[in-house]
Parts: C-alpha cells; structure tokens; sequence
C-alpha cells in the first residue's frame, strides 16, 4: 500500500517534472526561433547620419550631392509636451539606395507579420530631430517636402511606406516621381568660360607673316599673327599673292587689334579687268618692353582661366552626380520612409542549407541570421536558423551574409551561391542539401571590402 502510495507520488513528480522540462523547452525554442521587431543593425558601424543645425525659428532646407532635396518649414518641431521648441535643433538625416546600405542600417524590408513578403526598394530615408538630446516630433499642420533621388522611374506598383513605429511597414501618402529641375537650371546657369587668353609669343601653330609696299612703311619689318577663323581654313594663297594696295584698320574697341584688307586688280586674257579683295584680321607681334609686359599680362590671365575652368569642372562633376528624376512626396511625422513595391518569394524548391562554421558554432543557440543581400533587387530578406529550409531559390544576384560570435562575418559570394541555388540546377521534386565554405573575416575587413566595392555606389538616371 506504501509502496503503491510512493510510486504514484513518483510518476506525479516525474509528470511535473518533464511537463517544466517541456514548457522551459518550449520557451527556449520560441525565444530561439524569434524574430526580433525593429531595426537590428548587424554590425557595430551603420550607414552614418548627415547632422545639421538650425534654429527652428528659421526652417531648413537640406541638399544631397545626389539631388535628393528636404524642405523643412518655420517652427516645424514640437517637444514631448507639444511645445514649438525653441532656438536650434539637430537633424539627422540619412538614405539608402543600394541592397549594401540597406544591410548596415538593420532596416526591416519584410512585412512583419508575413515573412515570406519583402520590400523591393527605389529609394529609403530615415529623418529625425532633437534638442538635447531628445528627439523632437513634427508639429500638428506641419508638413516637410521631401525629394528624393532614385536610381529608376518607379512603375505603378510602388508605393510610399512609413516603418510606423520603427517596426511595421504601412503605405502612407502618394509620392510622384518629377524631373530634376534644380539640376537642369543649375547647368543652364553655368557661367561660360571666356575665350583662352592670347599669348604674346607664338608658337608651331601659329600663322606669322610680313607685309611689304612702299605705304606701309610705318610696318617694316613689324611681324603679324594671323587671328584664325573657327569656320574657315587659313588662307595660306592670300600670303603667296602679290598685291596692289593693303589697307590696316584697327577693330574699334579692340587693343592692337587690326583688320587687313588686301586689294589687287589685273587684266585677264581677254583685257578684261579682275579685281579681288581678301580680309584678314591679325595682331602685330610685340617686342621689348611691351612684350615683357604682355607676357606679364597673359601670366595672370591664363591663371585665371585655369581657376575657372577647374572650379566649372568640379561645378559639372558635382550635377552630374545628381539624378535627372526624383520621387516627390511630403510627411507629416519623421521616421522611415520608403519608395516601395511588396513582393513575395515564392517556393520554388526546398533547401536544406549548412555552413563549414556549424562544426564549431552552434547556429540556433547563438542566433545566426542569414541575411540574403539582393543587390538587383535592392533589399535584404533575412532568416534564422530555424527557417533556413525556407531560403528562396532565386535567379538574382544574391549573396548571403552571416554575423558569428565575436562579431566574425560569414560570407557566401553572389557566385557561389548562384551556382549552387538556382532555378536551373535545383530540383523542384525532392530536398536539396547545399553546403556552403564561407569567407571569415573581421566585420572591419568585411565594411572595408564594401567601400571598396564599385559595386555598392548607385548609378542615379
């Protein structure tokens, strides 16, 4: 009867026990197979914000050197209380327009509550105020214009979306995409560089010649430079003819600057009278004290020229970095915004994914991510480990990202993984076990290889 007693106590205790096991069990696989909400930045460096001052009082407007354009209005922010703030604030500013930049930042692009649908992006921002720290809201009525670059016209499946509580994608507004005209009038405005300074001295390239006659006599021996025409070919018959009468008349308003004019008239075979004009404009070569004096002039001249030109240059290169088209759309809060379309990643075919570094890291336990960074795409799907099996098979260039213990950076190249997972060579009909040999690297040597890469830099329209 004890006996019975005692083992009925055991098989309850034993029920007890197992019955924790299974719920702390239970509570260790959902914290495991958890996604976290929000921004999750993998990395110890992000994409950097651009930080500007100004007193609300005044407003602000804030340019990119890719034309992306942020007009803030007077007395736009607001303290936790609803109170306009006062004197200056800290805005910070950010965007993401290529997959790589979207990777650092940690920004979401699935939709939180169905995974399997992600974000194609043609443009994000983020913006934020503070005053002392504190971040700022945007005042009620208050409206800020935003335009911002994008590396392609958008069709009409993208949307704008506000990450609403820096955790769920919601469409938000309209935007419409509009031509860069603070672009094209800036390049309409250039200021044209005036014509190259003459030098004094000629050189190869020049045309120098003499003129002879008895009523030029104020002219011996005085050397001429031909001023060449940029639609005619130089005259070299007009230097070997002999003529009758030449006349010298300086160009009104023009420093020893002269038009020739040459005359000749003679009979031809039949007595008949010919007569032939030919105009020249030229200037007369300078010596001694007026040509060290030229010299010095033109020294100052060309270096100025050269500032000019360097400085419209520069001035060209910087529009040219802009993009001819922009996204145009106005918010009334800050946070997250982005030019989106939703898409889904289909299933194609199943994949059993494993990694060299699973025989010394314990995947589930230390939560490694992968992160598929769809360049051509621009965005970033993400799955933990307990999703693996669910990668997408895509025909995109895609490359997978992984951060390991002590900040160690996991990398399968685009190349790699296309010729393992593809919708060529993947079996649509059983379960493909793919095993990839990562590169490991420091997250520094990782960030450093992007920066170096060509390929992460966007090419605005």
């Amino acid at each position: 009867m004890k006996n019975n007693k005692r083992n009925k106590i055991i098989k309850i205790a034993a029920a007890s026990v197992l019955s924790i096991i299974a719920v702390v069990g239970c509570m260790i696989y959902l914290d495991l197979s958890a996604y976290k909400e929000g921004i999750q930045e993998p990395f110890t460096e992000s994409i950097r914000f651009i930080t500007s001052s100004f007193n609300n009082k005044d407003g602000f407007e804030l340019h990119q050197p890719n034309g992306t354009h942020v007009a803030i209005p007077k007395n736009a922010f607001v303290d936790e209380k609803g109170k306009t703030v006062k004197g200056n604030i800290e805005l910070k500013f950010r965007e993401f327009h290529t997959a790589e930049s979207i990777l650092m930042s940690g920004i979401p692009m699935q939709m939180l509550d169905e995974r399997n649908k992600y974000m194609e992006s043609l443009g994000m921002m983020e913006l934020r105020a503070f005053k002392n720290g504190k971040e700022l809201s945007l005042k009620k009525g208050k409206v800020i214009n935003v335009d911002l670059a994008s590396t392609e016209t958008p069709n009409k499946d993208f949307n704008l979306y506000l990450l609403e509580g820096d955790k769920q994608w919601k469409e938000t507004g309209d935007f419409k995409t509009v031509n860069n005209d603070r672009r094209d009038s800036a390049f309409a405005n250039l200021i044209p560089l005036p014509e190259t300074p003459e030098s004094p001295d000629p050189d190869s390239t020049d045309v120098v010649f003499t003129l002879n006659g008895p009523h030029l006599k104020a002219y011996k021996g005085v050397e001429w430079r031909l001023i060449k025409s940029k639609k005619e070919p130089v005259p070299y018959w007009a230097f070997r003819l002999n003529w009758d009468k030449i006349k010298i008349n300086e160009v009104k308003g023009k420093k020893k600057l002269f038009d020739l004019t040459f005359n000749y008239s003679q009979k031809n075979y039949s007595g008949k009278t010919v007569k032939q004009t030919f105009t020249a404009r030229a200037r007369p070569l300078l010596t001694g004290k007026e040509l060290k004096l030229a010299k010095a002039a033109y020294k100052e001249e060309f270096e100025s020229y050269q500032l000019m030109a360097a400085k419209l240059e520069l001035e060209e290169e910087r529009l040219e970095q802009e993009s001819s088209v922009l996204n145009r759309f106005k918010i009334n809060q800050m946070g997250v915004f982005n030019i989106d379309c939703v898409k889904s990643l289909d299933v194609y075919a199943k994949v059993e994914l494993e990694f060299d570094f699973q025989a010394n890291v314990s995947a589930e336990f230390n939560k490694v991510m992968v992160m598929m960074v769809m360049e051509e795409l621009n965005t970033v799907v993400k799955y933990n480990t307990f999703d693996w099996h669910k990668v997408s098979v895509i025909d995109t260039h895609t490359e997978l990202i992984m951060v390991l213990p002590g900040g160690v950076v996991a990398r399968v190249p685009a190349e790699e993984f296309k010729k393992k997972i593809n919708t060529t060579t993947t079996s649509k009909h059983f379960t493909n076990s793919i095993y990839f040999e990562t590169e490991e690297m420091t997250m520094k040597e990782y960030l450093k290889s992007q920066k170096e890469n060509s390929a992460g830099t966007p090419m605005f329209l």
